[in-house]
């Protein structure tokens, strides 16, 4: 069950990588997967940490970032 989950967070990796090669632009898929890999370090972090409060928060404060930069872009 562990290699199957995984399997699953590295789609993405290889996917990143993939749209660098096909863009001839390697650098670029390498950044997107570093970036991937320091968001995934600091979400599980963060979910350590805080636990449920952190993951009923963060929803609601996207939403909200979201009405606050729609007022402004008007």
């Amino acid at each position: 069950m562990k290699l199957i989950l995984l399997l699953i967070t590295v789609v993405p990796l290889l996917a990143y990588l993939l749209d660098g090669y096909y863009r001839k632009n390697i650098n670029r898929g390498i950044v997107q997967i570093v970036a991937f890999i320091i968001t995934a370090i600091i979400t599980i972090t963060l979910v350590t940490y805080f636990g449920l409060l952190f993951i009923m928060t963060v929803p609601f404060l996207l939403a909200l970032l979201i009405t606050i930069f729609r007022k402004y872009e008007k």
